[in-house]
């Protein structure tokens, strides 16, 4: 109802989100790999660029740095002290390198660690679903042989009943002459 709010800004993420465009409803258009209301959420391996931006940074200070080595072995350039800085700037990137790189090897053996409960597991549970099987087939096994007895019994009192009404037919059709004899 407020001309006001017919216009506003996208809140939509500078890195994830598409540059200059929203959807109709303001909602943000997201770059692959991309999502979230305001597209900031990433997704491997669209976050494999940052890996990669940061890579990139320390192979271009490692690039600079060799160049400043070769200017100091030729006999120009800014000199020791500078070489020396950039040495220690350089040692210092390595070491960040190695730690990063130990967490995501700590990460890496944590994940497949999980990955290796998750298959056991699943393993597990199809061995108790095969066994669960099992016993349905023995149950449905049991109950085609438990409805053939129960027919079987049902024909045999069948046979019985038409005996017994033939017997009793027969029976009464018998006639036994009195006697005056004792006993």
């Amino acid at each position: 109802p407020d001309p006001a709010d017919k216009c506003k800004a996208c809140t939509c993420n500078s890195v994830g989100a598409e540059p200059l465009k929203c959807g109709s409803d303001g909602s943000c258009i997201c770059k692959p790999g991309f999502e979230g209301p305001s597209c900031e959420e990433s997704k491997c391996p669209a976050c494999y660029s940052q890996v990669k931006a940061q890579v990139d940074l320390y192979l271009q200070q490692l690039a600079e740095l060799e160049m400043l080595f070769s200017e100091v072995q030729a006999g120009g350039g800014a000199g020791s002290q500078e070489l020396e800085r950039r040495m220690q700037l350089a040692e210092e990137m390595l070491r960040t390198i190695l730690r990063e790189a130990l967490s995501l090897q700590a990460s890496d053996r944590s994940l497949e660690s999980r990955v290796a409960r998750m298959k056991s597991q699943g393993s597990s549970s199809q061995s108790r679903l095969d066994e669960i099987k099992a016993t349905v087939a023995r149950l449905r096994t049991l109950g085609s042989q438990y409805e053939r007895q129960v027919q079987d019994t049902r024909q045999l009192l069948e046979r019985a009943r038409l005996d017994l009404d033939r017997s009793g037919a027969a029976l009464s059709r018998v006639t036994i002459p009195n006697s005056n004899l004792p006993g």
